[in-house]
Parts: C-alpha cells; structure tokens; sequence
C-alpha cells in the first residue's frame, strides 16, 4: 500500500479570497445594497437612482471587495452634502440597513 500524505497549498486562502466564487458572492451582495439604495434614494428625474449599482472585484490593495456605487454626477452632492443640503449618505444607509459594517475611507 502506498503512503501518502496532504500537503496543503499555503497559498489556498489567498487564491480563495481572490476566486470567482468570492467575487460572484460579493457582487450579490453589493447588489443587494444597490437594490436598497435604488429603493430609498430621492428622485427627481431619477439620474442618480438609476446610476446606483453593486460592483465586485480586487481593490487598490489586492483584496476582494464589494460596492456599491453612483455613478451620477450628483452622486457626492447626495450623499456627502453641500453647504445648502445636508448629507443624505443613501448608500452607507443602505448597507447598514442590511445589516452590513460600512467602512470610510478618509483621505487627507
């Protein structure tokens, strides 16, 4: 009988974390946030809530990431505020309404 053994890849997490599966399941997910920012977005003509949509793939830094996004030019208007209109923030809300931990990335 022939003796064999397994040996793990030590790269097995990192090709997992950067797989289609873990794409496929991230993009679901950014759209589900997408679908709940179209769902409590304010409309006007309804260019900023038709931009809205859920995104994955590898990040700045390599990682899989999943978001959703505005595409309007509007968009920051919207969620951040300008001195004449508070900051309304619909897609962090909507994550978050999902039960999903929004991260802010500051730049300076």
């Amino acid at each position: 009988m022939a003796d064999s053994r397994f040996v793990p890849n030590p790269k097995a997490v990192e090709q997992l974390e950067r797989g289609f599966a873990m794409q496929a399941h991230l993009k679901q997910r950014a759209d589900e946030v997408a679908a709940e920012a179209k769902r409590i977005a304010p409309v006007e003509t309804g260019a900023y809530r038709d931009s809205i949509e859920g995104v994955a793939g590898l990040d700045e830094s390599g990682r899989m990431v999943g978001r959703a996004l505005a595409a309007d030019w509007k968009a920051n208007f919207i969620e951040l505020g300008t001195i004449h209109q508070a900051a309304m923030h619909i897609l962090s809300s909507a994550a978050e309404r999902l039960g999903y931990r929004v991260e802010v990335k500051r730049e300076r």
